[in-house]
């Protein structure tokens, strides 16, 4: 003992034994090998009528799921045979429409005709002198009349394209030739306006085949939509391009309000009538879906591009050599 301090007895301190922690893994194993056997024997001694009672029991449950499935199959079932009968309903009385609508259109342009020819020679004097009064009268007449025959014509073409008998007669023409006459055509109405035209042809497109008559009307389509929005003063240009090989484009530019992005789809679809900043206009909305279906049953397709305040550009796109169509008409 040194400085008067308590004497430790204990004597000297023992390290610790590895043998400790060995010890204690070696008995968790034991029991866990224990409780192992336990559980193996205690499944073991599972009667084995009660897992066949299980099993029975599942097996009863799948039954009852199947059988289940079946009736809400043969339910669908049913329901598909009542939706095509349905189908085939509307489709027949879409075709029954289609032909009245071209019956009818057929009766009232034949009068419609001879209203406009008589109304023109009362016009131009042939008849007798008019006054200047009756002929203000006789020029509304005959404005309404060809309104009206315009009208009555877009629903025939309309039926026409719908019964899938829209013929085409094709031979050999000049673009430029007829988007000459088209213009000559609407310089009144653009003079009117204030409007001018341009005409922009391509010297590298020559002679293609094409419908006179549809060329013209999908071209006049395109131009009568832009003269009818584009201001006093505005311009509409006409291009026509030589697309490719084996197309050409014919475009008509303005200078009108535009119209926003969202609205374009629409512009093409029967009856919508989308004007300026997608303000409703005049008109039956159907010019521009009938000059898509006549563009694309000759295999072209139609474009439209388009900017709020600064104008529209449409287009279509049209094959040089396309494939000829010999459905009858009506």
């Amino acid at each position: 003992m040194r400085g008067g301090g308590v004497r430790d007895n204990r004597g000297p301190r023992r390290r610790p034994s590895i043998d400790t922690p060995c010890r204690y893994f070696n008995n968790t194993m034991m029991l866990a090998n224990r409780d192992e056997k336990t559980l193996r024997m205690q499944l073991t001694d599972v009667p084995d009528m009660l897992l066949s009672d299980v099993l029975a029991q599942h097996v009863e449950e799948l039954q009852h799921t199947s059988i289940a499935l079946e009736r809400e199959a043969d339910a669908l079932r049913a329901k598909n045979l009542e939706l095509a009968a349905a189908l085939e309903a509307a489709c027949q009385a879409s075709e029954i429409k289609s032909r009245f609508l071209a019956s009818i259109s057929h009766e009232f342009r034949t009068p419609l005709n001879g209203i406009i020819g008589f109304s023109e020679l009362l016009y131009d004097a042939v008849v007798g002198p008019v006054t200047s009064d009756q002929q203000d009268c006789l020029s509304d007449i005959l404005s309404c009349s060809r309104h009206l025959l315009t009208l009555i014509n877009q629903v025939l073409d309309l039926t026409k394209i719908e019964c899938g008998r829209m013929d085409f007669q094709y031979e050999d023409v000049h673009v430029e030739t007829i988007a000459r006459e088209v213009l000559d055509g609407v310089k009144a109405i653009a003079a009117g306006k204030g409007i001018v035209i341009r005409l922009e042809p391509d010297d590298r497109l020559g002679v293609v085949r094409a419908d006179a008559a549809r060329l013209r009307q999908v071209l006049f389509n395109y131009l009568s939509n832009a003269l009818k929005f584009t201001p006093r003063g505005g311009y509409a240009v006409v291009r026509i391009c030589d697309e490719s090989s084996e197309t050409y484009r014919i475009q008509v530019d303005d200078t009108g309000p535009g119209m926003r992005s969202e609205d374009l789809p629409l512009l093409f679809i029967e009856f919508s009538q989308i004007g300026a900043a997608g303000n409703a206009k005049s008109g039956t909305g159907l010019g521009l879906a009938i000059t898509r279906r006549i563009v694309e049953a000759q295999g072209g397709s139609v474009g439209v591009a388009s900017t709020v305040g600064k104008g529209s550009s449409f287009w279509a796109v049209l094959p040089k050599r396309p494939a000829i169509v010999a459905a009858p008409i009506l």
